[in-house]
């Protein structure tokens, strides 16, 4: 029994001629006749009286007939639910924390996409916790972010690690160094992006367990803002190594710190779903390009 076959049964009913309903579903009237005597078949009942004149409904024939609307509902449902289930399997969806994906570049999904092409994904950059609550809520199956998560129902899978610097402008003492303890910070104004970015969380962080007072005179989410108020003198930027690419460095210098503080990346996924095909195809992918790297 399928949609068709019920919507043609329906016609029957509701027509009491196989002719006119085999003419309005452009079908043969033997074509018809077939359908009906598949569908008695199968619930081994008598669903038409034949005669001349056309057919009558019997009363199992009222039976079917009052669930047949509802039944093609369902059959269509579970239809649509089956080809999305089928979809799914085919399509991954992937979650960056913010500055993950310029830290990595464009080509970190691009070479993916070549070396599988028959895996669907999608991508979707938040903050770091956010895709780390994807995940752990098996609403995504990969998920790339900063540091290593603690979680016994997530695994971790390391990619790449950058390191964060200060950008200090010209004319500050700082200016002349290439590298400089954390503990010298302490009393300068900084220029850091703000709470939705890693770098603030653990920079801070590092600061708080060194017992480092530190003075943040601006917070923000656009990195060239932060060159700018740098470049103003506004105060010293905390900066990844790899996010001033592309930008004028004039009168700016990049100092290490003595103690570096790493800005690890990892793709993590959920234990449940680390059979999943295409999991296992990006898990293949991180561990071709570590060697390669």
């Amino acid at each position: 029994m399928n949609v068709q076959e019920l919507q043609c049964f329906m016609k029957v009913f509701e027509t009491k001629s196989m002719n006119q309903t085999a003419s309005q579903q452009f079908m043969t009237a033997q074509g018809v006749g077939r359908i009906i005597n598949r569908l008695e078949n199968e619930l081994d009942t008598q669903l038409f009286v034949r005669s001349s004149k056309g057919v009558e409904p019997t009363a199992t024939a009222k039976i079917l007939y009052s669930y047949s609307e509802r039944l093609i509902d369902y059959f269509t449902l579970l239809h649509t639910a089956i080809q999305n289930e089928k979809e799914k399997q085919n399509h991954l969806k992937i979650y960056l924390a913010r500055g993950v994906l310029k830290a990595l570049s464009f080509d970190f999904l691009h070479d993916f996409q070549c070396a599988y092409p028959e895996v669907e994904f999608s991508w979707k950059e938040m903050a770091n916790q956010g895709v780390n609550h994807k995940i752990r809520q098996l609403e995504g199956e990969v998920g790339i972010v900063i540091g290593k998560v603690d979680d016994k129902e997530i695994t971790s899978l390391f990619i790449e690690r950058k390191e964060v610097k200060l950008l200090v402008y010209h004319g500050h003492p700082f200016y002349q160094r290439d590298t400089i303890d954390l503990a010298e910070l302490q009393g300068e104004k900084l220029i850091i992006l703000n709470e939705n970015y890693h770098v603030y969380h653990e920079f801070t962080r590092s600061c708080e367990e060194n017992n480092i007072k530190i003075e943040l005179a601006a917070k923000t989410e656009d990195t060239s803002l932060l060159v700018n108020l740098s470049r103003m003198k506004i105060g010293l930027g905390i900066v990844l190594d790899f996010s001033l690419d592309g930008f004028e460095m004039k009168d700016l210098k990049v100092v290490s710190l003595k103690e570096p503080l790493y800005w690890d990346i990892y793709a993590i996924f959920h234990r449940d779903q680390t059979d999943s095909p295409n999991v296992q195809r990006f898990k293949s992918y991180i561990n071709r390009r570590n060697k390669l790297v």
